[in-house]
């Protein structure tokens, strides 16, 4: 026994330095990933730090549209709650109820980060936007058809969709995968509930080609072309007055006609 006794020794010492490593034992590929990682997380707070304190001047300096593009491109590189306040107050200033709407929603995604204050400020916002807002109760058959308003896709499904609108006009089309697409033009004004229904009528396989006439126009009060034609080249000179006014507005530090006031970076 005793001649095996420097062995059993020795083993028992070489042990611990061998099951040492497994503490750390990261290839280098993966220690180089996680500095990568953690380079880019660094990265991306700067950028995203950068764009906000942009937004802010540009707000300051009356250039609401610039900077609602600069908040929202800080708050798609790190969601903050003070982000999408300040994105959601200048869009109300611009008129874009809808979208500081949907800022709200994302500044609600980061709520449990943000002040009493700014939750309350938010809320406040919220309702202000509702009241200036109208409501399209909008009914839809097929329920799964696709809804485009103004150009742009609104999210939702179902036979009835609750669509906020801004106050003026907005054309509303409706298509779905065999039917027939339609389209509608509404005017609205604030406050306003309009209930509106568009059924879209199947096509069969062999006629597949026919969705891609003109679609039909479902708007009551303009049944002339030459109508929508007059509201049409209204509505772009509408968006240029609009645009000339935004650029030309003094900086207002308190959100234009809203109490709320914009956020620094904190």
């Amino acid at each position: 026994m005793s001649r095996w006794l420097p062995f059993v020794v020795l083993f028992w010492l070489a042990a611990p330095s061998s099951a040492q490593p497994a503490a750390d034992a990261r290839t280098p590929v993966e220690s180089e990933r996680e500095s990568q990682a953690e380079s880019r997380t660094d990265s991306d707070a700067t950028r995203a730090r950068a764009l906000f304190e942009r937004g802010l001047a540009l707000a300051q300096e009356g250039r609401d549209a610039e900077a609602a593009e600069a908040f929202e491109a800080s708050y798609a590189g790190v969601p903050r709650a003070s982000t999408a306040l300040n994105w959601a107050i200048v869009l109300h200033r611009l008129g874009r109820g809808r979208d500081a709407l949907r800022a709200l929603d994302a500044f609600e995604a980061e709520r449990a980060h943000a002040t009493e204050t700014d939750v309350a400020d938010a809320e406040a916002l919220r309702q202000r936007l509702r009241a200036l807002l109208a409501t399209l109760t909008l009914r839809v058959e097929p329920a799964d058809a696709r809804v485009e308003i103004d150009g742009r896709p609104e999210p939702g499904v179902g036979a009835e969709r609750l669509v906020p609108l801004d106050p003026g006009p907005h054309v509303v089309r409706v298509e779905a995968p065999g039917h027939l697409p339609r389209r509608a033009t509404w005017t609205v004004a604030a406050g306003e509930a309009l209930a509106q229904s568009i059924t879209l009528h199947p096509v069969a396989p062999e006629s597949v080609a026919a969705t891609e006439r003109p679609v039909e126009s479902l708007d009551p009060r303009r049944p002339l072309r030459r109508g929508l034609a007059i509201a049409g080249v209204l509505v772009v000179v509408a968006a240029i007055v609009g645009v000339v006014f935004a650029a030309t507005r003094p900086a207002s530090p308190n959100g234009g006609d809203t109490d709320v006031v914009l956020r620094p970076f904190e």
